[in-house]
């Protein structure tokens, strides 16, 4: 998962000052989604928020879903908001409606501090995502109910895993640098940070 770096763009700050929307079904319209869409791909660098492959066909997902109970203006918080891919088998599709800020990671939140995927993952060189070692039992607990939840080590994710690191020595061995080889792959951002 990548870290966030949330800058709310001005097309939404707008669109909410002048419109006061409640419902992000009802009251956002395809000019203001297009708007949220470029201003999360570009936060993102073009990866899915929740698996970090390249983003060839995306949605929108709120993190903490639109109608979980006792949670109060979500659904238009642009920090409740992520670009995710959309397969099937993983992810935004894959997590669908489950909530329970107890059970999983807090990349957004009412009551908890936000916080950040790459201090709760490891990658292992055969492509698994899995908790760090070093933390609490809770936070292990929750890292490792968030790689269930999105379904992070499918077989397709782990393949995709190993290629990379199985070309990054090539590339280091190349002479180039790691913000270099990331430029030739674009995904997998927390992979490339953590080496």
């Amino acid at each position: 998962m990548l870290n966030q770096n949330k800058i709310e763009p001005q097309c939404f700050i707008d669109f909410k000052k002048n419109n006061s929307p409640k419902n992000y079904e009802k009251d956002c319209d395809h000019k203001v989604r297009e708007c949220l869409r470029e201003a999360l791909s570009n936060e993102q660098k073009g990866q899915c928020f929740y698996c970090e492959q390249e983003i060839k066909g995306s949605r929108i997902d709120h993190f903490i879903p639109r109608d979980a109970p006792n949670e109060k203006n979500i659904e238009c918080n642009y920090y409740n908001l992520f670009l995710s891919c959309d397969k099937k088998e993983s992810c935004d599709i894959k997590k669908g409606n489950k909530f329970d800020e107890s059970k999983y990671l807090r990349v957004f939140s009412n009551r908890y501090a936000c916080e950040n995927p790459s201090d709760f993952f490891d990658y292992t060189t055969i492509g698994k995502i899995k908790a760090k070692k070093i933390l609490s039992d809770d936070k292990k607990l929750r890292a490792t109910n968030t790689i269930e939840l999105l379904n992070l080590n499918n077989s397709d994710l782990v393949k995709a895993r190993k290629t990379i690191f199985l070309n990054l020595k090539i590339y280091k061995d190349s002479g180039y640098d790691i913000d270099e080889i990331f430029t030739f792959f674009n995904e997998f951002e927390s992979l490339f940070k953590g080496n």
